[in-house]
């Protein structure tokens, strides 16, 4: 998985795209959640993923947003992401 939340194929993977694909999974699985739940009035959720080195909270109101480029421990990745 890349950082913006799509899928690569072994062969052609790269690891800056996927720098931040982590909190992208996190985020692409409760948006699934969202889509697909009781939560008819479509309100935002708040989505927490905790893992084994860090934790990532977003919310989601039925939109992804897609950045071209982040800053991350003070150092900027050209490379688009989920704005998370």
């Amino acid at each position: 998985m890349r950082s913006d939340g799509g899928l690569v194929r072994p062969h052609k993977f790269t690891g800056v795209p996927a720098v931040m694909s982590g909190p992208a999974g996190g985020y692409l699985g409760f948006s699934v959640i969202y889509d697909h739940s009781w939560n008819a009035d479509k309100k935002s959720i708040i989505g927490f993923d905790m893992g084994g080195t860090s934790t990532d909270v977003s919310r989601y109101d039925g939109e992804m947003i897609h950045i071209p480029m982040a800053t991350v421990a003070e150092r900027t990745l050209i490379a688009p992401k989920l704005e998370i």
